[in-house]
């Protein structure tokens, strides 16, 4: 008796004019459906550190600052050939199927700014705005028209920042924090605000190289550690 198998699934692209439309899915602007699903992909995960150290200092801690935006690459290809269409079957002009592509992932006049893409295939589900197309033609028809081509797409994850805070827990003591100091914070106040006691406060002084903690300047950066490093350094 035959297995039988499932609908081949092909990997759609949508457009949104803002990422909340995207998150809910309403307010589409359009959607492009790729000729043939990618073989492989690329998904790139990055941590960003501060190494920030003390003058002279030939090696530093480095410390978490943020989890950055996940990036994907994919390579789609189209044919225009028709030699993996059934009989009978109108060929697709290639030139008009890039158009579609960079149309729907491109600019956009009403909001000056890039589409918002939602990127869907089987269990993978993205919002991310493309950062780069390369395209290569690689076949063409006698009159010049290109019959088969290639497009390296990037990527970049797009999240709401009240949506990324509460994936990173943010507001956990557990976490590095930064905050940018403002006219009349207080150390004390702000080591509360983040580890629910002001104790730590002549500790989180030492790891900035504050030389007066009691006078913050205006805009200046401080990193709150984790817990377990204030009192990894107190022993």
């Amino acid at each position: 008796m035959a297995i039988p198998t499932g609908e081949l699934t092909k990997m759609t692209i949508e457009s949104y004019g803002t990422l909340e439309d995207a998150e809910s899915g309403n307010k589409k602007l359009g959607q492009f459906q790729v000729f043939f699903n990618p073989t492989t992909y690329n998904m790139k995960f990055e941590v960003e550190f501060d190494p920030k150290g003390g003058a002279g200092a030939t090696a530093v801690q480095q410390r978490f600052k943020r989890i950055k935006p996940r990036d994907f690459s994919f390579e789609f290809l189209f044919d225009g050939t028709g030699a993996t269409l059934p009989p009978n079957t109108e060929k697709p002009i290639v030139a008009n199927q890039i158009q579609d592509f960079m149309t729907l992932t491109g600019f956009l006049s009403e909001t000056h700014m890039t589409s918002i893409l939602k990127i869907v295939w089987g269990k993978l589900s993205v919002n991310c705005v493309l950062k780069v197309a390369d395209i290569a033609y690689t076949l063409f028809d006698k009159d010049g028209s290109p019959l088969r081509a290639k497009i390296r797409a990037d990527f970049t994850e797009s999240v709401r920042e009240e949506k990324r805070n509460k994936k990173e827990k943010k507001q956990s003591p557990d976490m590095t924090h930064s905050r940018l100091a403002h006219v009349g914070d207080k150390l004390p106040l702000l080591c509360y605000d983040i580890y629910g006691d002001a104790i730590y406060y002549l500790h989180v002084a030492n790891f900035n190289n504050l030389k007066n903690y009691r006078h913050l300047v205006e805009g200046q950066e401080i990193l709150f550690p984790p817990l377990q490093i204030l009192n990894q350094n107190s022993i």
